[in-house]
């Protein structure tokens, strides 16, 4: 039975050794085959999955009851149990750091063995189409010669490997359509990334337009504009898989949704020996953070620290469900009953962008109206002491002018006199004595005006 569950496994490698040539086979795989999976493929006597391939040899029950004892935590039937959690995502039924049996590489590789092939046909209008698989839903376009799709093989062969109780297999296959989606999207996300390097130099050479050019110039100039860029480390588990990891690693009281949120946000490597997340490169999310536990200390101002995981408050802080998704726990809590929480509330927080940024617009502009009526503050202050500071200059101008026996102009005087009375209604205003040697010659200024003595 055990043999028969995992020979599609072993199937599906001999299909890819024999669909390229044997010194090709390892070069060109590696591309999207998982880093477990590179030394298996290049060596003819291994193959991708160590633990179904020893199943498979295993010939006898001593075999396989000693298989048991080393692996305890993947048989449930002969297979590895998990429990769905969330909207989209899987919770291993007994989880082992050292487990090589993670669903989200086996199913990357199941994705890109049942890639279906070109979609072509004829829409309404008699138009012919043709495109290649990008989402989830395109699994489901080709019909095989055996009845199948391309989705149904993939489903076929996860659940030859993975089981689910049975009360709970309705709720499997749901949560597995959202974390198929999920799954393609990634895998899509990193074959663009390939593909820009695999052709990046070409793509350098190679003479460009100027309207090519300036796009692709204001593009890089707008990402680098947003000051808290989104981080993609790549590679990185799913939240209910990232708890299960601290759990075991760190203990289950490091295992909250908020802990696990913020270790992944600044790396699970960069987490303390105690499990506490390290600083968190992202303004946005340590923000998010801190106005999780902000509100939550005002709901439960006794006990907050061991509340569990209130969806309801990362909906407000999130404003809604911006791109259809939470702020913190996406795909971990179930967002159906978040929802129908927020619609009792007499005021729900707007997800509209448009609103979004006509907020932040606001918040800048008050931000501004502040530095503003502070800085007015100050020159009225620095105007205050610059007017007495030109009250002691006329006193000392006119103790020169004794001294040195000049008469000043009448139309000066009166010109002076109607400036400095602008001068003491201005909050910008500004009266500076200042001297400035120039031979025999010295300069006096007072507000804006200059008074020239010459020396005999």
């Amino acid at each position: 039975m055990r043999r028969r569950i995992h020979r599609s496994m072993r199937r599906r490698v001999s299909r890819l050794s024999l669909a390229l040539p044997s010194t090709a086979a390892p070069d060109l795989l590696r591309g999207w085959c998982p880093r477990s999976l590179h030394h298996a493929i290049s060596s003819p006597n291994r193959f991708p999955l160590d633990f179904p391939l020893k199943i498979v040899a295993a010939t006898g029950p001593t075999q396989i009851s000693a298989l048991r004892m080393e692996h305890p935590w993947h048989f449930c039937n002969g297979r590895i149990a998990i429990i769905p959690e969330g909207d989209n995502q899987f919770r291993y039924a007994n989880y082992s750091v050292d487990d090589k049996m993670k669903k989200g590489p086996i199913l990357g590789v199941i994705l890109k063995q049942e890639y279906p092939p070109l979609i072509e046909g004829t829409s309404r209008t008699g138009q012919r189409f043709q495109y290649h698989a990008s989402k989830w839903e395109h699994y489901y376009h080709i019909v095989r010669d055996d009845g199948q799709t391309q989705a149904d093989r993939v489903k076929e062969e996860f659940w030859s490997i993975y089981s689910v109780p049975v009360e709970l297999e309705d709720e499997a296959d749901q949560t597995f359509e959202k974390y198929g989606h999920t799954q393609v999207k990634n895998m899509m996300y990193q074959a663009r990334l390939d593909a820009v390097k695999h052709f990046y130099r070409e793509i350098i050479g190679s003479p460009k337009s100027d309207t090519f050019a300036r796009s692709k110039s204001l593009g890089q100039a707008s990402k680098k504009k947003n000051p808290d860029g989104a981080q993609n480390r790549g590679g990185s588990r799913p939240l209910v898989e990232t708890q299960q990891y601290i759990a075991a690693k760190f203990g289950p009281e490091k295992a909250t949704v908020i802990n696990t949120y913020c270790c992944m946000k600044c790396g699970v490597k960069n987490c303390d020996s105690s499990g506490r997340a390290g600083p968190i490169p992202s303004e946005r999310a340590k923000q998010l953070v801190d106005d999780y536990n902000t509100a939550l200390q005002e709901k439960y101002p006794d006990d907050w620290q061991e509340q569990p995981f209130d969806g309801k408050i990362a909906y407000d802080i999130g404003g809604g469900l911006p791109h259809g998704r939470l702020a913190i726990g996406a795909g971990a809590v179930k967002k159906a009953a978040i929802i129908d929480a927020a619609k009792e509330s007499a005021m729900r927080p707007s997800t509209s962008r448009a609103y979004q940024n006509l907020l932040r617009r606001y918040e800048e502009q008050v931000a501004n109206n502040q530095c503003l009526t502070e800085e007015n503050a100050a020159l009225t202050q620095q105007n205050v002491s610059l007017s007495q500071h030109m009250k002691r200059s006329d006193r000392v101008l006119e103790l020169i002018c004794h001294k040195v026996q000049i008469e000043i102009p009448p139309d000066l005087l009166e010109e002076e006199v109607v400036m400095r009375g602008n001068i003491d209604g201005s909050s910008h205003a500004s009266a500076n004595l200042v001297t400035n040697s120039d031979g025999p010659n010295r300069y006096y200024e007072i507000g804006t005006n200059a008074l020239r003595l010459t020396y005999g």
